[in-house]
């Protein structure tokens, strides 16, 4: 879906929202180590050690939380996306394979594909991110339906066994 002009519209909007935020929490984050970098100087007494850890340990908190809290609506953003697009991609994809005898697509962008390998001429990303564009914006194309005949040329017929005799 990424590779798609809504995809990287989408991207593009949520980079100009989590890079300033990134930023923040990366300074915040260099705050506590140079704060844990006095602590460990050994040039404090012990009632400014004791002070400083308190202060080092609310810090880390409010960032651990403030981080988890960003996580939590970045990863809400990304679905609202596919919620969005999802439904006009898979229509896509569906009247794509129909077109092309496809019996199975698989995702490629998720690691854990149990695709191993896959020939070049087997990735239809690209037609399908060409197709996605072309497409209406928010209006999906109806998917083929399952009873119509494929496009393709019927697979070949298994060799005759030969048996000994």
């Amino acid at each position: 879906m990424i590779g798609t002009k809504d995809g990287k519209k989408a991207a593009d909007e949520l980079a100009a929202t989590v890079n300033p935020r990134r930023k923040e929490f990366e300074q915040r984050q260099q705050e506590l180590d140079q704060l844990r970098a006095q602590l460990q100087d050994g040039k404090l007494d012990d009632e400014k050690k004791a002070a400083l850890a308190g202060d080092i340990d609310i810090k880390a908190k409010r960032l651990e939380r403030d981080t988890k809290a960003a996580q939590d609506e970045l990863e809400g953003e990304e679905q609202k996306f596919a919620d969005r697009f999802g439904p006009k991609l898979v229509a896509i994809v569906k009247k794509y394979a129909a077109e092309h005898g496809l019996i199975v697509v698989f995702d490629k962008s998720n690691d854990s594909s149990p695709v191993v390998y896959a020939g070049q001429e087997a990735d239809i990303t690209q037609a399908v991110i060409d197709a996605y564009d072309q497409a209406p914006p928010e209006a999906a194309p109806a998917a083929s339906t399952a009873n119509s005949p494929p496009k393709s040329k019927p697979a070949p017929k298994p060799a005759a066994s030969s048996k000994p005799q």
